[in-house]
């Protein structure tokens, strides 16, 4: 036989470890974590402010702020701050978290000292101009305008609504107008609130060694403004469980679904197991949804099903998109297939393809400083336990089919469920099949 016609043989890792660095403290007290191993000459620098989502009293606040101080500050302009990167190499980003948000720095290492000076400038003395963040909110405006138009956008707007509760930051739905009507006082008093040295942790990534860390400390580490205010802004969920909502939207050719399920926080002792489960589910291309509803059945291109753990709640959802005519056919057998998690065992080969999948991915996070960094991160954003990636492996090398059922039994319940359908609704409606 040929010798390249014989597949290689399938082998499981071996030890795989991350672990979360200690804080270096720099001198005006701001936590420091680095992840500084990197063999390419490129450095990073994100700044966690406590501040996000849940904090804004307007939707995309947090986000057009964090842009904004981009666009000018104390010796340059937005030309000329953008003119530095360039030429420099460099790049800046900007996240919005539940309560946090970060502002990222990635320079080459030759001119990290440059590019850093000119981010902290701008973090710490912006001048917000209003031309350009007129053109920051035309843009987001814009963007919101072409979002509510979409069946998947306005089904997720519904789902928010649904599951989150009426007057909850994550069921806002940002509109035009609200984007438009946001001041130059609006984003000045949301920097002085929250971005501050009091009010936030960094971590750097990549080829960071004792000059990098000096030059952090005699820029960022100097910083003596303080922000108003630190505390996280806590809201209760109101779930409307069991609810099933089917949204118009005029001559949508398809159906866009979501299901969705309250579930356990991170810390949880399940919570591995159920994120095992799920992703059985629904959660890579091998899984029961895409090989029954797309592979077998062809009602859609693809389908999805992911466990979401957030700062403060979690959830399990599901959601794909179908021709109209499908909708109730798809959402029976997404229904068949969690009744077949709970009524049948997992043959040992699926499971072992399903575990096999987790730990390759969680390999990625080994690949590189920056991937670590970000793995880190989520310490803070969404508060994952510090032993997190390390009971997560010892989860895969216990569990079992008869705790795939079990897991499923007790989280996966149809009475628990939203459903959310968008689309065209009467065709939608006209197409549910009769209740014998």
């Amino acid at each position: 036989m040929n010798k390249y016609s014989t597949p290689p043989a399938v082998s499981d890792f071996g030890d795989i470890a991350i672990t979360t660095p200690p804080p270096i403290y720099l001198d005006n007290g701001i936590p420091l974590q680095v992840i500084g191993d990197g063999d390419d000459e490129v450095c990073s620098v994100t700044i966690y402010f406590l501040g996000g989502k849940y904090e804004q009293h307007i939707p995309s606040l947090a986000a057009i702020t964090a842009g904004a101080i981009f666009e000018g500050n104390s010796a340059q302009t937005s030309e000329e701050i953008a003119d530095t990167f360039d030429y420099c190499g460099a790049s800046v980003q900007n996240n919005v978290y539940d309560h946090h948000t970060s502002i990222s720095l990635m320079s080459l290492k030759y001119n990290f000292e440059q590019t850093l000076s000119t981010f902290v400038r701008c973090i710490t003395s912006p001048s917000f101009p209003t031309d350009k963040i007129e053109t920051i909110k035309r843009r987001i405006a814009a963007v919101c305008a072409v979002g509510l138009t979409q069946a998947n956008i306005i089904a997720d707007n519904e789902m928010n609504r649904l599951y989150y509760g009426d007057n909850h930051p994550h069921a806002a739905v940002t509109t035009p107008k609200e984007v438009l009507g946001i001041t130059v006082d609006d984003i000045t008093t949301f920097r002085k609130n929250y971005f501050g040295a009091n009010n936030c942790r960094i971590i750097a990534a990549g080829m960071i060694t004792d000059n990098e860390i000096k030059l952090i400390n005699a820029t960022i580490g100097q910083w003596d403004f303080s922000a108003a205010k630190s505390q996280k802004t806590l809201v209760a969920l109101n779930s409307a469980v069991g609810t099933t909502s089917i949204v118009n939207k005029d001559d949508a050719l398809q159906s866009s679904i979501i299901v969705k399920i309250p579930a356990i926080m991170r810390s949880h002792s399940d919570y591995h197991r159920l994120r095992t489960t799920v992703i059985a589910l629904g959660g890579y291309f091998g899984s029961r949804l895409v090989k029954n509803i797309r592979e077998e059945k062809g009602f859609t291109y693809g389908i999805s099903a992911a466990l979401i753990g957030r700062s403060d709640e979690s959830s399990i959802e599901i959601s794909t998109e179908c021709d109209t005519s499908y909708t109730w056919q798809v959402l029976s057998e997404i229904k068949h297939e969690i009744k077949r998690l709970q009524t049948e065992l997992m043959p040992q080969s699926e499971l072992d393809v399903v575990k096999r999948y987790i730990k390759s991915s969680l390999a990625k996070a080994l690949d590189t400083p920056f991937s670590r960094a970000s793995h880190v991160a989520l310490e803070i954003t969404v508060n994952n336990p510090k032993n997190y990636f390390t009971n997560q492996l010892e989860v895969l090398n216990q569990i079992t089919p008869q705790h795939v059922l079990n897991i499923a039994c007790k989280y996966l319940s149809e009475d628990d469920m939203i459903t959310v359908i968008a689309g065209d609704k009467p065709k939608i409606i006209q197409s549910q099949p009769e209740l014998s």
